[in-house]
């Protein structure tokens, strides 16, 4: 089993269905989401996934999630992260992200990896967590914190960025 399916099979637990937009920056997450036994839905754009998450979580009064890439995928979804702050909504996004290894880190550079944009730091300000996974055991550990996080006390959304080459890591507890 590799951390995305590991995820999905969390999931399973508190969802019947997410939603997403596939992209390279998720490859890994995205196949694992189709093996799963989750419903999930694509969406054209990011925005709307989230609003299809936001909406979830509001019918239903549970977590809503939604899957989406990196960089512009990130970016689009910025609105409905945004709002689920804001109107104290239960949502996980997980996005994808360029490998750790061609991540800008300390380097001073604007971009190194491809479509690389700091997912954390822009939705840090509108999220209860934000954190981007180091390994596929801190993928799972933080996972299971932000669904807590989501909903417990005031609602709201949470956001787990991981790498792709973590995405594709072999699990083991």
């Amino acid at each position: 089993m590799n951390t995305s399916e590991k995820i999905f099979s969390i999931l399973e637990n508190y969802v019947d269905t997410i939603f997403f937009v596939p992209g390279g920056g998720c490859a890994f997450l995205a196949n694992a989401l189709g093996n799963s036994k989750i419903n999930h839905i694509s969406a054209i754009c990011e925005s709307g996934a989230v609003s299809m998450a936001t909406g979830y979580a509001m019918a239903r009064n549970k977590l809503g999630v939604c899957l989406v890439t990196s960089g512009p995928g990130i970016c689009n979804a910025i609105t409905g992260i945004a709002s689920a702050w804001t109107d104290s909504i239960p949502l996980l996004v997980i996005g994808g992200q360029a490998k750790s290894s061609t991540l800008i880190g300390n380097s001073g550079l604007r971009v190194r990896g491809i479509q690389e944009v700091d997912g954390v730091k822009i939705t840090r300000p509108i999220t209860k967590l934000s954190s981007q996974a180091v390994s596929s055991k801190d993928a799972i550990d933080s996972l299971n914190i932000m669904i807590k996080t989501c909903l417990e006390g005031r609602k709201g959304g949470c956001f787990l960025e991981i790498p792709l080459d973590i995405q594709g890591e072999s699990y083991e507890k």
